[in-house]
This record gives structure tokens, sequence and C-alpha cells, in this order.
């Protein structure tokens, strides 16, 4: 699907982002790229007539971690639900995300437990053995489906900037 690339990229430069907007599109990307140095912002399960619980870049793609943060809105639920449970979208892609960056259980056993709240933002991360936070959610309070001038600033200092890639493996850089 995406395998003929014209361009390299410089093997010493951080992960380029996948961004909202094109979301599944772009978890697609990431996860079907083995030469490519990606990971995403965005990637809730469906949209443009795709749903990551059915493509095959997510369902057999369990060798490649790909650092992930999604983001949703209190006010968008013609499109997805902003709290997470077992039973919706949502949960869903934070489970088959956990599953793609081998962290488990896939399903977390309480969907109410390890948010933080800072005002409007509301935060899940888990990370993996090494404290790298591979698989992230945020909703925001009074948000519609959208994006503000906010999130891109946190995706970037917060989650980006954060990771690298060598030799085919994650590096997670806290400070």
């Amino acid at each position: 699907m995406y395998q003929n690339w014209q361009y390299e990229i410089d093997p010493k430069a951080p992960l380029r982002p996948l961004y909202q907007g094109s979301h599944v599109q772009s978890g697609s990307l990431g996860r079907c790229s083995d030469r490519r140095r990606l990971q995403g912002a965005g990637g809730l399960p469906q949209g443009c007539g795709m749903d990551i619980r059915e493509t095959p870049e997510f369902r057999n793609r369990k060798d490649c971690p790909l650092p992930v943060w999604m983001f949703g809105g209190e006010q968008e639920p013609w499109l997805l639900d902003h709290i997470p449970t077992n039973d919706n979208a949502t949960g869903d892609s934070i489970r088959i995300w956990r599953g793609n960056n081998h962290l488990t259980p896939e399903l977390p056993e309480n969907w109410e437990d390890g948010w933080t709240v800072n005002g409007r933002w509301h935060d899940l991360h888990y990370t993996n053995a090494d404290g790298a936070p591979m698989v992230n959610y945020t909703w925001v309070d009074y948000m519609p489906h959208a994006t503000m001038t906010e999130m891109s600033f946190r995706i970037w200092e917060e989650f980006f900037s954060k990771f690298s890639r060598a030799d085919g493996e994650i590096r997670y850089h806290p400070s």
C-alpha cells in the first residue's frame, strides 16, 4: 500500500508526525512503513470509509510499535464517544493501539483509572516497560470536532519531540 518510497528520511532526524485530519490514513501509513520514521496523533478508529478494526494494516502488524496520541472532543458524539468503554469505538481503538504497541493487557482493567485532568484536558497515558508513553488519549471539555493551537503545542512539546528511532527501535527521550 505505501511501499514505493521515492525519498529516504534522515536516520538521525526525530520521528515525523502523522496528524489528525486523515487519522485512519495516517495510522495506516505508520503501521505499513518500515522505512519511514513516524508516530501518530489522531488515530481514532474510523473515517473515510476505513475502520482500523477491519484493515489488515492494523490487525496483522504487531511487529512494529508506533507511539500514538489520540484526541477527541466532548461535543462530537455524532462521530465517537469521548469517554472510552469496553463497548465503544474509542475504547476499542485504545485496545487496538495498546496491542500494536505490545502493552498488556490490551484492554485496560478499569477505564476510570489513570486519568489526569488539567483544566479542559482529560488525559490517559499508557507507557511501556521503559516509561515511554506509547498510547495516549485526550478528550477536551466543550470541544467540537476541531483542533486548536494548544493541541498542536502539546503534541509537539509533550510527545513528538521526545521520540526518535535508531536501528529500527523506538527511543524515548523524556527530557
